[in-house]
């Protein structure tokens, strides 16, 4: 199931066929929600947003990425959630520091990495 699907994602994303890619990605995010998300943890990598992608399809991906997030891949996740706070779409800035709440909620013992993260944000 998960390689059929992220290889029709990123294959649609490379010919710019957002609408597939959405599509994909809506049907992705419903699954990690059902309690899936162990299945995409190793390829959270294929959610991380690229500058060109719309909106609609960055605010996707960054629900998925909070979903997969686990003790395994949290530090790379946090990292890339980190970039997005200062993205000029303010919508996608806010959504990303909503992520780090999620996490938090998700991931307990991870807390006190994420928080740490947090409180360098309070300069911006």
């Amino acid at each position: 199931m998960q390689a059929p699907l992220i290889t029709l994602m990123t294959s649609s994303e490379t010919t710019e066929s957002y609408e597939v890619s959405y599509n994909v990605l809506a049907h992705i995010h419903l699954l990690v929600l059902r309690g899936a998300n162990f299945v995409f943890e190793s390829e959270y990598k294929q959610f991380f947003v690229k500058y060109d992608e719309p909106s609609y399809i960055k605010d996707l991906k960054l629900e998925i990425l909070a979903q997969v997030a686990s003790v395994g891949n949290i530090q790379e996740i946090v990292n890339e959630l980190s970039e997005y706070v200062t993205d000029v779409n303010a919508d996608i800035a806010r959504k990303s520091i909503k992520c780090f709440g999620t996490i938090i909620i998700r991931l307990p013992e991870m807390s006190s990495k994420v928080t740490t993260q947090l409180r360098t944000f309070l300069s911006l």
